[in-house]
């Protein structure tokens, strides 16, 4: 018997490696096979034919557990099962090479019906087995054998059989994670019933090859940017990949493969294909095929380069004290091209040379301000946006930059500099810090340094920045005065100072705002106090708060955004209504006609 079942079983081996099933629909028509015969119809490795993705072919079968027979009424296979001695189960197992592929995933379909002495007893379980070892081999016509009644766990998927009239059951299978050559079908006992039994019609066997992605590496780059672009297809645990097949979009597709064009379609044996812009390009999407076990499948997206445009600017000399400066654009996208322009007064300050070139010269021809423009054509197939500069050819350096004030880290003002160092004033709570900064962006200084007088510390400076930290102004002042020291491009000394002087806020109000924080709504009253407050132009030395009225009222968010405005009759008091805005940290100015007033209020929601 053990050399029988060996002989059996290296056949069915053999067989499984002589002939390997590819298809993507399979199905197995028990109605129309003709060969059957015996009390154990698949006792040896028998062909049962098949359709394979619509042309003829062949499944083998074996029996594994008991005896498989053929109904010749129904045109079915059938297999018998029972419980004896109320405990042993038993029942009927056979076995068919499909051979299942590693990341594929299935549906599989069985029409069945079953036969049963009584309707009261519980229904057998049809039994589905996936197996990469195969089962068994039962030569003998002697019944029923004894069988594993489980009905799940590992790749094992059972449903009861419910009906005596042929009924399709689906039984799913996901991506499967290695190979499975054998598809084992079974009828499993239930306890509580007799001798029962499962026919079997048709088998049909779906399959869905696995998916495959395309991704770029890196997935953005700079316009006009020849860094060369790694595309992946990103493969799930599959054997049998064959090749790859890169579609490029067509022939004129802005690539370069190997330092020359791109051809449209590009096969590899590894999942990788390294390709480079054409210079000032957009190139095609990549798209790809995979060759897995002799089909071609697409991959289930393209990849392609987003492109972001680079920081450009323009370089040279923001003052020309004599002579001529070159003029360029920084980081220009390859293949862009430049042309440029002159403001109106251009003549008899500054000549230029080339206006058409990517590089212009421009020479001093007397005194004045002049604005270059750079516009910027064929970036990636785009025309840019124009980027000015400033240029002065007065032998006095124009010192540009911005100036900053915070309170708590909130804005209070913000400006430009400029050369008279005009003085600023602010207004703080008596115990609150107020920080300052100052950017240059005046190029060609040198020498720059800072001196500083007032009460507070300094946080951190440089050739191109200031900040410091002002005390808070207690019962009185506070303030700073900070002297910038440089040469200019031209030769000139710079010595300018910038001050600021921090006041009493609670002391010098001309407006009361509440509650604060507020919710909903709050209530604006000029209030009773004497004035030169949170004053943002003119001289109010003189003015009281009984003189007050209330003419607009303006929120601006933590960024100096305008959020609302609200208009008012000279009026003493005004309700202003907070709907629409969120949490957080806003400036209120209050205004009546030739007076402003800024404080900080807080809404909470």
């Amino acid at each position: 018997m053990k050399k029988i079942l060996a002989s059996r079983l290296i056949a069915l081996l053999l067989f499984y490696f002589l002939k390997s099933v590819s298809f993507s629909q399979t199905i197995i028509n028990y109605q129309t096979w003709t060969g059957a015969s015996g009390c154990n119809i698949f006792s040896s490795s028998t062909n049962v034919p098949a359709t394979i993705n619509g042309s003829n072919g062949s499944i083998p079968h074996l029996t594994a557990i008991g005896q498989p027979t053929y109904d010749n009424i129904d045109k079915c296979v059938a297999l018998d099962c029972n419980i004896i001695n109320g405990s042993q189960n038993q029942g009927t197992e056979y076995t068919t090479t499909v051979n299942l592929k590693q990341g594929y995933s299935y549906k599989i379909t069985i029409n069945a019906a079953i036969i049963k002495p009584t309707q009261t007893e519980p229904n057998s379980l049809l039994r589905l087995d996936l197996n990469n070892g195969g089962n068994g081999g039962n030569t003998q016509c002697n019944g029923t054998g004894i069988i594993d009644a489980s009905g799940s766990g590992g790749l094992k998927k059972s449903q009861q059989i419910n009906s005596q009239t042929f009924s399709d059951y689906v039984f799913n299978y996901a991506t499967l994670s290695s190979l499975e050559p054998y598809l084992v079908i079974a009828a499993i006992p239930q306890a509580g019933i007799s001798n029962q039994t499962i026919y079997i019609r048709k088998i049909t066997i779906e399959e869905t090859p696995p998916t495959f992605t395309i991704s770029a590496n890196p997935p953005y780059t700079s316009c006009g940017s020849s860094t060369p672009v790694t595309f992946t297809i990103n493969n799930p645990p599959v054997t049998g990949i064959t090749g790859y097949n890169w579609n490029l979009g067509g022939t004129n597709n802005n690539w370069l493969y190997n330092g020359n064009p791109a051809p449209q379609n590009i096969s590899t044996t590894t999942n990788t294909l390294i390709l480079t812009p054409v210079c000032g390009k957009v190139p095609n999407a990549v798209g790809g095929i995979v060759t897995l076990n002799g089909a071609n499948i697409n991959t289930t997206n393209t990849a392609s380069l987003s492109y972001y445009q680079p920081g450009l600017t323009i370089n040279g000399n923001s003052n020309i004290c004599s002579g001529s400066s070159n003029y360029y654009v920084n980081s220009l996208p390859c293949g862009a091209n430049v042309t440029w322009s002159l403001s109106t007064g251009a003549p008899g300050v500054v000549s230029a040379s080339c206006l058409s070139c990517n590089q212009t010269t421009l020479t001093r021809q007397g005194s004045g301000t002049v604005t270059l423009t750079a516009n910027i054509t064929n970036a990636c197939g785009q025309t840019l946006a124009p980027i000015t500069k400033t240029i002065s050819t007065v032998n006095n350096t124009v010192i540009e930059g911005t100036y900053w004030l915070t309170l708590n880290g909130n804005w209070l003002s913000h400006g430009a500099l400029n050369n008279n160092g005009q003085p600023i004033t602010v207004y703080a709570p008596s115990n609150d810090y107020v920080q300052y900064g100052i950017t240059l962006t005046t190029t060609g200084l040198t020498g720059v340094s800072w001196t500083v007088s007032g009460t507070g510390t300094i946080v951190s400076s440089g050739d191109t920045y200031f900040n410091y930290t002002i005390n808070p102004p207690g019962n009185g002042a506070s303030g700073v005065t900070v002297t910038l020291h440089a040469t200019g491009p031209c030769g000139t000394v710079i010595n300018i100072p910038y001050s600021v002087s921090v006041l009493n806020l609670q002391l010098m109000q001309s407006f009361t705002v509440s509650p604060n924080p507020a919710t909903n709504s709050l209530e604006v009253t000029a209030s009773g106090s004497p004035l030169q407050n949170n004053a943002i132009n003119s001289d109010e030395s003189k003015t009281t708060s009984a003189q007050r009225s209330i003419t607009e009222i303006r929120i601006y968010d933590n960024s100096g955004i305008l959020k609302k405005v609200q208009k008012e009759n000279k009026t003493k008091q005004a309700t202003v209504n907070l709907t629409g805005l969120k949490t957080g940290v806003y400036i209120i100015e209050i205004t009546d006609g030739s007076y402003k007033e800024r404080q900080q209020i807080i809404i909470q929601k």
